[in-house]
C-alpha cells in the first residue's frame, strides 16, 4: 500500500522535518532541499511502513525512515515547516491501517491537515493512496 502526499512550502523555508509515528515507534528525517513542493510517499508492506521522497533523509544513521506497524494500527506523518527563527507550521498526514485475516493491509483514507499553530488545525483534503497489487 502507498500513500503519497505533495505538501506546499514557501521557497524560502529555513527547515523542514518530518516525525513518522505508529504504535509500534518513530523515525525522524529532514528535507535536504531549501523550500518549495514537497513530496512525500509513505509505503506500508509487511510489518513496517517507510516514508520518504526526493531530497528527504534519515536524520540520523540509526534510521532510514522506517516504522514498525502493529496488525491495527495509525500512521501519523507529520511535516514542521521553519519560516523564521521562531516560527513555522506543521502538516499532518493520517490513516489508519488493519491487517486482514489474509494478511492484507488495508487503509482508511488518508487525510492531510495544516496546522498553523499546533492547536489550529485545518483540513487541507486527502492524500492519494495508490492501490497495489496486495492492497486490492
Amino acid at each position: 500500500m502507498v500513500v503519497e502526499a505533495t505538501l506546499e512550502r514557501p521557497a524560502d523555508a529555513l527547515d523542514t522535518t518530518v516525525r513518522v509515528t505508529t504504535d509500534e515507534g518513530s523515525a525522524y528525517l529532514v528535507a535536504a532541499d531549501g523550500g518549495g513542493p514537497l513530496t512525500l510517499r509513505a509505503v506500508a508492506a509487511g510489518d513496517t511502513v517507510t516514508v520518504g521522497g526526493p531530497g528527504v533523509e534519515p536524520s540520523g544513521p540509526d534510521t532510514d525512515g522506517t516504522v514498525a506497524l502493529d496488525d491495527v494500527d495509525e500512521v501519523h506523518v507529520e511535516v514542521y515547516v521553519a519560516t523564521g527563527p521562531a516560527s513555522g507550521y506543521s502538516y499532518q498526514i493520517v490513516f489508519p491501517v488493519e491487517r486482514g485475516a489474509d494478511g492484507t493491509l488495508r487503509a482508511l483514507s488518508p487525510t492531510v491537515e495544516r496546522c498553523p499553530v499546533p492547536t489550529r488545525c485545518v483540513p487541507q483534503g486527502w492524500a492519494r493512496r495508490r492501490p497495489t497489487a496486495a492492497s486490492t
